[in-house]
């Protein structure tokens, strides 16, 4: 009789990954081990290595996979949402990908938030804008290269508070503020409130 194996070579990569993210998560990168990482998914070190050379890996890794399947999807559809300013339309899509992803959000915008992910995420807001709008960077005025900086790290910011604050406003109440905070300015939105 054939032996069954107990997992298949995508469920072990995907231990690995989640074994990792909860140990990174609860301590930092410097205190996540090979160790705790094969204690926790239990399998051998040399599992382990099969499948990441260290822990910096494992980090690249989980970071890029974040990036991939939810920053390079989320943010060209709200950018051409809140450019077009009507952003009902995104709303069960955008609730979906956060609730899908939210861990992954929680932890690399709020809890463990890395400069060169931040810096990524940066870069490719200002390519989605600069391609929505099909203007060369080459061509820009320093006053709009400075207004996409302004546009791009304020609605990171806006992200990441909200995120730390518990996502205490919905997804929708979270799109429209957006919206108004691009098409008619932070001074008119708060100047709204008295």
């Amino acid at each position: 009789m054939a032996r069954k194996a107990k997992h298949t070579s995508a469920e072990t990569r995907e231990s690995i990954i989640e074994s990792f993210i909860d140990i990174y998560e609860e301590k930092g990168i410097d205190k996540t081990t090979v160790s705790a990482i094969v204690n926790r998914a239990h399998i051998t070190r040399s599992t382990f290595y099969c499948y990441f050379r260290d822990v910096n890996e494992l980090l690249e890794i989980a970071e890029r996979e974040f990036f991939d399947n939810y920053i390079k999807v989320i943010l060209p559809m709200v950018i051409r949402a809140v450019v077009a300013g009507d952003t009902t339309a995104i709303v069960p899509e955008i609730s979906g990908l956060f609730k899908d992803h939210r861990r992954y959000v929680l932890l690399f915008l709020v809890t463990r938030p890395s400069p060169e992910l931040t810096a990524q995420v940066k870069a490719f807001g200002r390519s989605c804008i600069l391609s929505y709008f099909d203007v060369d960077e080459a061509t820009l005025s320093e006053r709009k290269s400075a207004a996409i900086e302004y546009i791009i790290s304020a609605q990171l910011g806006l992200v990441t508070w909200w995120l730390a604050d518990g996502c205490a406003i919905t997804v929708p109440e979270m799109l429209k503020l957006i919206t108004d905070l691009n098409s008619i300015g932070p001074v008119t939105v708060l100047s709204e409130i008295h």
